[in-house]
């Protein structure tokens, strides 16, 4: 069935988006002149900008203080208790700001920790690959040693490290930067996108767009009463760019809780979907974060009606328009992990307690559909790491050869950021994205009383 949707909806998620060619450029050299701002001043351009924004909370608190005793009709610019928060926040964001150094310290802080993060991330996929025997792996054993000793001898001492950590930031806003006014200079570009060589683009960091799928699954909640759809529609939304064909797809899956709302990406070709995870539960350890790399193919329908009914999942799918070459390349990167694979059978041990207790996902799903499983014989996937090794990075082996961006030189990415990516390549007009959908079980969307609650 072909959906016609709202026009609410689509209004909705253009705005959400925001992505034109002069926002694009507007954003990138606003991000550049604060690197440029942090390099040449540091901490005193963290004390300075916060410093005019605490004033602009006043200013703007203060004329709409005003202007709520001037103008005597209901359609006033801002309430009294809304105007008297702004003014007590940037009172008080300007007196911390001026009599200590906690907005200094805290974003370096911040800084810091994350580079301990990222460092025992790195720690931990080099360990792997070792024990697997994967080569090359000497670039995660550097950048783990230099993160961590980075991230800890700023935390030890704080005040030494502080202007280094300001020259990073710098660094990293300015290269952000040009990537936003590159994306925007070409955004209305109509060359073709059949070159299989990728460029590098610099993205957000992980804890920034970690949770963009469960944001969009919000977002989508918010404006379900927008949208028109029967209760046996296979979607609930679809928007086709261009009137092009998608001979590709990419989901990105997201349900409301647990380590499912950070979402978790498959690849759809010729109506088969290949997904990677850990779904062995019998090998998970580390809380289920490392565990046997398991692939699975499934009939794209049948992996749909799943998803939906079995996992209560939202599936948001990405259709790409690929060349005869892409193609071409694809498939072959498709056959090169076809040669690294050994068939899996699920067991149907039962995992968990109470109301808990089933057998694992891959059995349920083998059960009801044609999936069949693999393990790997040795590949840099043979073990999974859920910051790794994941669903994310398999997703670009494969579509990285049809000429994707490369969206982490470093090979750390997240269902977050590859969402971010796909959602900026559709709003690009003449990118590789040809069309969005929405999957979704909406049996308990179907009721006048309930659109009613979403609504409110």
């Amino acid at each position: 069935m072909v959906k016609v949707s709202s026009k609410k909806f689509q209004e909705a998620l253009l705005q959400k988006r925001g992505f034109t060619g002069y926002k694009l450029i507007f954003d990138g050299l606003l991000t550049s002149m604060v690197g440029v701002f942090l390099l040449w001043q540091g901490a005193e351009a963290t004390r300075k900008m916060l410093s005019v924004f605490a004033l602009y909370l006043i200013t703007f608190g203060g004329y709409n203080l005003l202007t709520h005793y001037l103008r005597r009709v209901d359609n006033r610019s801002a309430s009294f208790l809304e105007s008297l928060i702004r003014i007590v926040m940037g009172s008080i964001l300007l007196f911390v700001n001026r009599r200590t150094d906690i907005t200094v310290t805290v974003p370096i802080i911040l800084v810091a920790t994350y580079q301990l993060l990222m460092g025992l991330i790195h720690a931990i996929t080099y360990y792997l690959y070792r024990k697997d025997g994967i080569l090359p792996r000497g670039r995660y054993l550097f950048d783990a040693i230099v993160l961590l000793i980075l991230g800890l001898s700023t935390l030890l001492d704080l005040a030494t490290n502080l202007r280094v950590e300001y020259i990073i930031v710098g660094i990293y806003l300015l290269f952000y930067g040009f990537s936003s006014i590159r994306d925007g200079l070409f955004f209305e570009s109509d060359a073709s996108r059949t070159n299989l060589k990728r460029r590098g683009r610099v993205s957000l960091p992980i804890i920034l767009v970690a949770l963009m799928p469960r944001a969009s699954l919000e977002f989508l909640n918010r404006h379900l009463y927008d949208l028109d759809y029967e209760p046996q529609d296979e979607f609930i939304y679809r928007e086709i760019k261009n009137n092009q064909k998608q001979n590709l797809e990419i989901f990105v899956h997201v349900a409301e809780e647990g380590f499912e709302a950070l979402g978790h990406v498959d690849v759809c070709y010729q109506n088969q979907v290949i997904a990677y995870g850990n779904y062995d539960a019998l090998s998970e350890r580390l809380m289920g974060s490392i565990g046997d790399g398991v692939l699975f193919k499934v009939s794209r329908d049948l992996y749909i009606e799943f998803c939906k009914a079995q996992g209560k999942m939202t599936l948001f799918g990405y259709g790409l328009c690929l060349s005869p070459e892409q193609s071409q390349a694809l498939e072959q990167e498709i056959a090169k992990l076809d040669a690294q694979l050994v068939p899996w059978q699920p067991s149907d041990q039962i995992i968990g307690q109470g109301n808990q207790a089933q057998p694992m996902y891959a059995y349920r799903l083998q059960a009801g559909t044609d999936a069949r499983f693999y393990k790997f014989k040795s590949s840099k996937f043979k073990t999974y790491f859920v910051l790794s090794t994941n669903c994310v990075l398999l997703a670009d082996t494969l579509i990285g050869r049809a000429g994707t961006d490369i969206l982490s030189p470093r090979g750390i990415i997240t269902p977050g950021t590859y969402q971010a990516y796909l959602e900026r390549e559709y709003a690009t007009p003449h990118s590789l994205v040809v069309s969005r959908t929405i999957y979704k079980e909406i049996q308990n969307y179907g009721d006048a009383e309930q659109r009613n609650q979403l609504s409110s």
